[in-house]
């Protein structure tokens, strides 16, 4: 039971930090790229994945979006910023087999 509760609490947590975040992707270029770079370190020196829901939503529904009016909202200063952002960590949330054919 203990492990149904935490599967819970991490998908409430996962939502609202998704809701923060599209609330406030217009405002890339400042504390949002800067604070959202200081979280994925965080995840890189302690090997860990607890803010790869919110990379998921900044790569997938903003950066990689078909639509990219999301993008394009942006000052062109916060989109180069928020790109640099997804290209840095990209390797490390993506998952292995996107990177396959790169292989030696």
């Amino acid at each position: 039971m203990l492990r149904h509760e935490q599967v819970a609490s991490t998908a409430q947590s996962s939502e609202l930090l998704q809701r923060s975040v599209r609330a406030s992707y217009a405002f890339a270029d400042g504390p949002c790229t800067a604070g959202a770079r200081q979280l994925f370190w965080g995840d890189v020196h302690s090997t860990t994945d607890h803010f790869k829901a919110l990379f998921s939503f900044l790569s997938a529904e903003v950066v990689f979006c078909q639509n990219r009016s999301r993008l394009d909202t942006l000052p062109t200063q916060s989109r180069a910023a928020l790109i640099s952002v997804v290209a840095c960590f990209l390797p490390y949330y993506d998952e292995p087999e996107v990177f396959s054919c790169y292989s030696l």
